[in-house]
């Protein structure tokens, strides 16, 4: 199975991706969507410009899967509700609520929501700043996405989603699972 990886914003997510990317490589193959911002110390991602790369890898691929966190997960949100790609399942890690309210992007995050009939996990710790899991499915019970799950993290009060034998786990079987 091939996996097309979408980090968050912060040039923190750098090496997280690459974390992940590490342990799903023991059951796949994939990609990293490196953002352009990162390399020239810029703050926020240049959205357009990584959509038309994950658009291109999209289109090389027949079969694939994205594991997408934060505003990658917005990213990945627009290209499958605008049809732009067709991954197989999808993970979202850390869904950032705030941008369901307005962005910089022209992005309509609701509308791409209730869009989205890709089967889909949303992985969120129950308190992570940028939605907690309440906020979450506050938010997905408003849009009505089809075929979706959600795995909270009870306890957690961070925008990091750090445990990698969780997640590998979860994606081997979810990903693999027919």
């Amino acid at each position: 199975m091939y996996v097309i990886y979408l980090p968050g914003n912060s040039i923190r997510n750098k090496e997280w991706i690459e974390k992940i990317k590490a342990n799903f490589d023991s059951f796949s193959k994939g990609e990293i969507v490196y953002y352009d911002h990162w390399e020239k110390g810029e703050e926020n991602i240049y959205f357009e410009k990584e959509l038309e790369k994950l658009t291109k890898m999209g289109k090389e691929k027949d079969n694939y899967v994205l594991f997408a966190k934060s505003v990658g997960v917005i990213l990945a949100l627009k290209a499958v509700a605008d049809k732009i790609i067709k991954p197989q399942k999808v993970i979202f890690c850390g869904f950032p609520c705030s941008f369901v309210a307005g962005n910089n992007f022209s992005v309509d995050v609701g509308k791409a929501l209730s869009k989205l009939s890709t089967p889909t996990v949303f992985v969120q710790n129950e308190f992570d700043k940028v939605g907690g899991e309440k906020e979450v499915k506050k938010v997905l019970k408003k849009f009505k996405p089809k075929k979706y799950s959600i795995v909270t993290n009870p306890g957690i009060y961070t925008h990091d989603y750090e445990n990698y034998p969780q997640l590998t786990k979860l994606a081997r079987e979810f990903f693999e699972k027919g």
